[in-house]
């Protein structure tokens, strides 16, 4: 950055590095990192999104292409080891079913797969990240509400909506979070 003397190629050049990091961190899905790591790597990644942030102040379109990243980064930091001992997943998981509900999915076909890719696959599998403790009735109205939202999300227009969707669905009935049955 501070080697080149043309703004518009070192901006061009950031722009294309900060979208294939963001293209690479959005591939790579859940990932468990010891905590370790993450202080090696995710948070220095995120002090250099501030530093080009701060160096490009006036270029929109290098903000956004970091911003993206630092999304991602934010949401692995989250991902490691303190994560479990945060209640934000579940507010947005809360509040993001409440806003589908009654709505049609092909006007919200990004909410949808995101919240799913969110959550609808990890909730269920073992790792990491879920491994706190709901309280069962707030589990199963989850549960429930993810059923119904991945099921109407099935007659989607979208793809990625409707392969999120699916995958929800075979993941909520191959690994169940809770007991169906009456201990």
């Amino acid at each position: 950055m501070e080697g080149n003397r043309n703004w518009k190629e070192s901006a061009r050049v950031t722009i294309f590095h900060m979208r294939a990091l963001s293209i690479i961190l959005e591939t790579t899905g859940y990932v468990h990192v010891p905590y370790t790591y993450c202080n090696e790597t995710v948070y220095p990644a995120v002090r250099l999104c501030y530093e080009i942030m701060y160096h490009f102040k006036d270029d929109e379109e290098v903000w956004e292409s970091t911003s993206e990243v630092m999304v991602h980064l934010f949401r692995l930091s989250q991902l490691y080891e303190y994560h479990g001992q945060s209640d934000s997943d579940t507010v947005i998981m809360k509040h993001g079913l409440k806003f589908l509900t009654g709505k049609d999915f092909n006007a919200y076909p990004r909410v949808v797969e995101r919240l799913l890719k969110l959550y609808g696959r990890s909730i269920f599998t073992k790792t990491p990240v879920f491994k706190r403790i709901f309280y069962p009735e707030y589990d199963f109205e989850i549960v429930e509400k993810l059923i119904t939202l991945a099921s109407r999300g099935l007659l989607s227009n979208d793809e990625n909506t409707f392969n999120e969707c699916l995958g929800t669905l075979i993941e909520l009935f191959v690994h169940p979070s809770i007991s169906v049955s009456n201990e």
